[in-house]
């Protein structure tokens, strides 16, 4: 259903009155527009169509965000328990950020994209705290290969999603011309940009486990530059800090509501085959050498995620196109 279905909210049936989600089941919701920088003069290559068509803006989305999973208990006794069957990281994680963004179109099915931080999670309360992506590393941890499996079942790549559907059509249902025109990028990442400030005197007991973090988002203000925009163009350019993107920006316009597990908002995910089967090339390139700041060693397939964008975007190496384009 995840893959296939077109709806953006999933009908009521008589017996259950909607169908809770159980990822990334508690959340908060907004209104948003996505801006597109102009495509730099000096910039080599075609630029991106459909909603990342360069100097456009798509004004009707909305961004979801939520934790993927329902962290451990943080009793002292289940969190030594935990630590044993799950190991420490994902046993010490206090959230895994996730962002869900739907482009609406016209006339036609609205474009998804999802982005995900760490499958371990991260240990800092701040929703912010780190890049997201639309790919995530093959590295697993033991206990999460399981649900990897599951979703092998239906797809080749399942810890990637495609990127090509949203460069099909624009917001006004205007197709790419040709193939010549239409263009999408291997992945993309989202750098935060809002500096969140936790409310210390929040009453935590009074949220459900793992919730608390929606009392921090839900006080973001109308109009807040939420996260910069950044695309890598093919697996080739993972390697090179210089090749990465910065496109655009995602922007509030409404104030944060709460988004429970059975409101029905469905986000349909696209599989990454589609995009191999546009670009068959890139299979190939999946093998390119690429390291990590620690030293770890793999390739575009096994590495390509949030931390090594993260890395590569403080260096500050990757190219501007609004910073190019004002100049």
């Amino acid at each position: 259903e995840m893959l296939t279905c077109p709806l953006d909210l999933l009908p009521v049936s008589p017996q259950q009155r909607k169908r809770p989600k159980q990822i990334c089941p508690r959340g908060v919701v907004c209104c948003g527009k996505m801006e597109l920088f102009d495509f730099p003069a000096v910039e080599t290559g075609h630029p991106y169509s459909g909603f990342l068509t360069p100097g456009t803006t798509a004004g009707h989305c909305l961004v979801r965000f939520s934790s993927v999973l329902q962290p451990p208990s943080s009793g002292r006794g289940a969190r030594m328990a935990t630590r044993m069957v799950l190991g420490p990281k994902l046993a010490d994680a206090k959230l895994f950020p996730a962002v869900a963004v739907k482009l609406f179109r016209s006339d036609q099915e609205s474009a998804n994209v999802l982005f995900l931080g760490s499958k371990v999670g991260q240990v800092e309360d701040d929703f912010f705290a780190h890049c997201l992506c639309t790919q995530i590393t093959s590295r697993m941890p033991t206990p999460l290969k399981p649900v990897v499996r599951i979703f092998q079942k239906y797809s080749d790549y399942p810890l990637a999603l495609g990127l090509s559907g949203l460069c099909r059509q624009d917001a006004n249902d205007t197709a790419c011309g040709g193939d010549d025109e239409f263009n999408f990028p291997f992945c993309l990442t989202l750098k935060p940009s809002y500096q969140q400030q936790q409310n210390k005197k929040r009453a935590s007991s009074s949220c459900p486990l793992g919730a608390s973090f929606l009392e921090d988002l839900k006080e973001i203000p109308v109009g807040t530059i939420l996260y910069d925009l950044y695309a890598s163009p093919t697996p080739l350019s993972v390697r090179d800090p210089s090749r990465l993107q910065r496109i655009g920006r995602i922007i509030s316009t409404s104030e944060m509501v709460e988004s429970v597990p059975d409101d029905g908002l469905f986000f349909r995910h696209q599989k990454k085959d589609d995009d191999y089967e546009l670009r068959p090339n890139w299979k190939n390139d999946l093998s390119t050498p690429v390291i990590l700041g620690d030293g770890t060693k793999g390739t575009a397939a096994t590495l390509a995620g949030w931390k090594l964008f993260e890395e590569q975007i403080e260096q500050g190496k990757y190219f501007d196109f609004e910073a190019i384009s004002l100049l």
